[in-house]
């Protein structure tokens, strides 16, 4: 088993308090390398903390459209001394071609959401179903920023996933990986999450607006903000992108008919 313990030890620092220096303990988040197999090839190692990596497994296969209904997924095994997952799956061979063109890009922690042909047919433009009450959403960020990685640490992203009736939270070092890992709990459990909102606490990426779209996720939150790519591909896919939802304030940068701002 991996020494999880050892990885939480605290380290001795030197803190400046604006007068001078004095000696500290602290708690560094861990950050262990995942190493997925996928059909007996290894295919993938993710950066992640090692927390839920069976449901970070899942997740990614099913979000980066390996594999598309619980059938598709034959077994898997982790096998926790090496922190290694070992999946058979029913993959498409047009997906296993294009990922071997894959192209690394800068995601957060994980630098593994690539950029290839697959993306555009699985992004389509979302139809406005679902319309949420900006209350509502404040309330939900409120709750992601209350998770202990992003209230103690600091050094975790933390991701939430909202369908209407459940409200799915989970850590890691990469925001891609805390959705990842909802995506697999859902999917492994049959939880429905069409149309849902998906809550973040980083940057509104192109990567993460891509990852929410796959997904059909139509609203996309962050108490940070959207970059320009992410604002211009959400715009095409008809996505709303709320950004610096802090306190009891917040900025709607697209598709604004999806949330009710009256005072009821």
């Amino acid at each position: 088993m991996l020494d999880k313990l050892q990885s939480k030890k605290p380290k001795l620092v030197y803190h400046f308090d604006g007068k001078g220096f004095y000696q500290k303990e602290v708690e560094l988040i861990i950050e262990q390398p995942l190493t997925i197999y996928l059909n007996d090839k290894e295919f993938i190692t993710l950066l992640c903390y090692p927390e839920n990596v069976e449901e970070l497994t899942i997740g990614f296969l099913k979000s980066e459209g390996l594999i598309a209904e619980k059938d598709d997924l034959l077994n898997l095994r982790v096998d926790d001394d090496k922190l290694t997952v070992y999946v058979n799956a029913k993959v498409p061979k047009l997906s296993e071609k294009l990922y071997e063109k894959r192209i690394v890009t800068t995601g957060c922690g994980k630098g593994s959401i690539f950029y290839f042909a697959l993306d555009s047919l699985r992004s389509q433009v979302l139809k406005i179903k679902k319309k949420w009450h900006y209350k509502m959403i404040l309330e939900k960020m409120h709750e992601v920023n209350k998770t202990k990685g992003s209230k103690n640490l600091g050094g975790l992203h933390v991701c939430g996933l909202y369908n209407g009736e459940q409200f799915f939270i989970r850590e890691d070092v990469g925001r891609h990986n805390a959705l990842d890992k909802i995506i697999g709990y859902c999917f492994l459990n049959d939880i429905e999450y069409e149309d849902c909102i998906v809550f973040t606490t980083g940057r509104i990426s192109s990567e993460i607006l891509l990852k929410a779209s796959k997904i059909n996720a139509g609203v996309v939150v962050s108490r940070s903000t959207p970059t320009n790519l992410a604002y211009d591909i959400a715009e095409k896919l008809n996505i709303t992108i709320i950004g610096y939802v802090r306190g009891n304030t917040m900025t709607i940068y697209t598709a604004k008919e999806r949330i009710l701002v009256d005072n009821s």
